[in-house]
């Protein structure tokens, strides 16, 4: 009987999968009892997408394709979309084994047990990203870890030895005691106190003989994971969940982030030393069309004033919003279930957050009983006396609902806020601090940002660079899981680069 092609083959070790078409793998299965499953459709054929996942200067002339373990999901999609069957054979740990978490200790029980239970190193899976404020953050991420899962063999992985002192010091002020590897001690194995592994601080050229035993790998940096010295450890660490440590607000090169998220995955972790931790901002887009006729030779600030602080049309608009809101008469406006956000409350909490005082006293005038949250340096120079009166009478009142200016929004708590309505049209995020309070960790924000069309060219630039940087800061549509949503994002950049 002939053989026939079967579905692609993908092969998940710890640190690399193969993605077999079915040519090698009909070789592959052919003195094999597994049963095959045939695609005539596609046959021997390589799916040309996953080449665009493919990180390397040259592709590989074998029909087999390598990538690192983070790309997994990626493959899956692409080969998901395209409607190619596939077989996953996975080498993954499943937890309930030896070191199940019933055998380990149990998480803290304080505002970061989440992360805890993430990182747990009996779970399926291969690990992610950890973002911290700054490197100051990751000797109490490191206290909590070790405080978490103090029977488990952790290693820390970084390129340069003096940072390595710096955080072993830190682990010392807390009674940890962390022995640090190098190049002159390497041939070493993972030592034990009195049955207890001891955390392990090592160079990338300093991993320990018994390295493969090691149950959690961090990186202190995520980059140093992609160097051509963090190849062996990376092969090494065959029992460990690997997970590397990025900082926030700190760019990556378009490859860095490639490479990163081909070791790590999509998965991310943002991790407060404060017990804060970062509300969900979900985004939707209410469109705003027309305004007043715009000459072209105005400066930016006549433009504003026009097109978005003193434009009636797109004001009126606001304030219908904002009190529809507030009263839950949402209907036809495409938001939302807003229960979601608001809770329990019989009403949400609406913020509405514009550039300036100028554009607030605007809006106030329609919104009545709505406090004005400006900036304490701010003066009434130069307003009218009804602005003025507006401004005093408004700054003192405390309301549930208020309007935000840009330099008050830092002090804005997310922890009073189930809405915000973006008003000031501009380009970028808003200047918002989104980190609640620990006891707030399913607090999820509705953003509803106003979309400029058909007004100005400018507008509607600014509206694509919000766009823009909402996906880049992982804020997505209701409903949408982030790592999906990073997934996506992934994905369409490749796809752009293969056309």
């Amino acid at each position: 009987m002939s053989r026939r092609p079967t579905n692609h083959v993908i092969t998940v070790v710890h640190n690399h999968l193969q993605v077999v078409p079915p040519c090698e793998a009909l070789e592959r299965l052919r003195s094999s009892e597994v049963a095959v499953h045939y695609d005539d459709q596609h046959g021997c054929r390589l799916e040309k997408q996953l080449r665009s996942l493919y990180l390397m200067t040259s592709l590989p002339t074998e029909p087999m394709q390598e990538f690192q373990t983070g790309l997994l999901n990626a493959v899956l999609a692409i080969l998901g979309e395209q409607r190619i069957p596939y077989e996953l054979e996975s080498e993954y740990r499943q937890p309930g084994g030896a070191d199940s978490p019933a055998t380990l200790t149990a998480p803290d029980s304080g505002g970061h047990d989440e992360l805890i239970r993430w990182m747990h190193p009996a779970l399926a899976g291969f690990g992610g990203q950890i973002e911290v404020g700054d490197r100051r953050d990751i000797g109490a991420l490191l206290l909590r870890i070790i405080n978490a899962y103090p029977l488990v063999r952790l290693v820390v992985l970084a390129e340069r030895t003096p940072e390595l002192r710096d955080l072993a010091a830190t682990l010392q002020e807390s009674g940890v005691d962390a022995l640090i590897f190098d190049h002159r001690n390497r041939n070493q194995d993972i030592p034990e106190r009195r049955g207890v592994p001891v955390p392990v601080l090592a160079t990338l050229g300093g991993i320990p003989v018994d390295f493969e035993h090691a149950r959690l790998v961090i990186f202190l940096r995520a980059t140093d994971a992609i160097s051509k010295r963090a190849e062996v450890a990376r092969s090494s660490a065959i029992r460990a969940r690997m997970f590397g440590v990025v900082e926030r607000g700190k760019r990556l090169t378009q490859s860095e982030q490639d490479q990163v998220i081909s070791v790590f995955g999509h998965d991310l972790f943002r991790y407060r030393a404060d017990g804060r931790r970062f509300a969900g901002i979900d985004v939707v887009h209410h469109a705003v069309h027309g305004c007043a006729a715009v000459a072209d030779q105005l400066g930016p600030v006549a433009l504003k004033r026009q097109t978005l602080w003193r434009n009636p049309v797109r004001n009126r608009l606001i304030n219908r919003l904002a009190r529809a809101i507030v009263d839950g008469n949402v209907g036809g406006l495409r938001l939302p279930d807003l229960a979601v956000y608001r809770g329990q409350r019989e009403q949400a909490r609406v913020a509405v957050l514009v550039e300036n005082v100028e554009h607030a006293l605007q809006l106030a005038r329609r919104l009545h009983g709505w406090q004005i949250l400006v900036a304490q340096a701010t003066t009434d120079v130069g307003l009218q006396a009804w602005e003025r009166a507006l401004l005093t009478e408004r700054r003192s009142l405390q309301a549930a609902n208020r309007i935000v200016t840009f330099a008050a929004a830092e002090h804005l708590r997310l922890d009073e806020v189930d809405v915000v309505l973006r008003a000031d049209g501009l380009p970028g995020l808003p200047p918002l601090d989104t980190a609640v309070i620990s006891n707030c960790n399913s607090k999820r924000i509705l953003l509803v940002d106003l979309e400029d069309r058909r007004c100005h060219r400018l507008l509607h630039q600014w509206s694509r660079s919000r766009r823009a940087a909402y996906q880049e800061a992982d804020w997505f549509a209701p409903g949408m899981n982030p790592a999906r949503g990073r997934l996506a994002r992934f994905l369409a950049v490749r796809e752009r680069r293969r056309r």
